[in-house]
């Protein structure tokens, strides 16, 4: 949840500042799973990642969302 908190309130600072292109790395396997699966998600987690793909689609479409150890 923490994981995914801190790339929420990333992709809103960086939304502001309106840049080309963003590579967003995460160390959760977990976050960035549910980010590129798509599947609708009841959970509260789900939920998040709903709105994290919302402001990707809208203000990152040059970028990507990768796992790294």
């Amino acid at each position: 949840m923490g994981e995914a908190l801190t790339l929420y309130h990333v992709m809103i600072w960086l939304s502001c500042l309106s840049p080309d292109i963003v590579d967003f790395v995460s160390n959760s396997k977990v976050t960035k799973y549910a980010f590129h699966q798509g599947r609708v998600d009841v959970t509260e987690f789900g939920q998040m990642i709903d709105t994290y793909r919302r402001l990707f689609i809208t203000y990152f479409t040059n970028s990507k969302v990768e796992f790294s150890r």
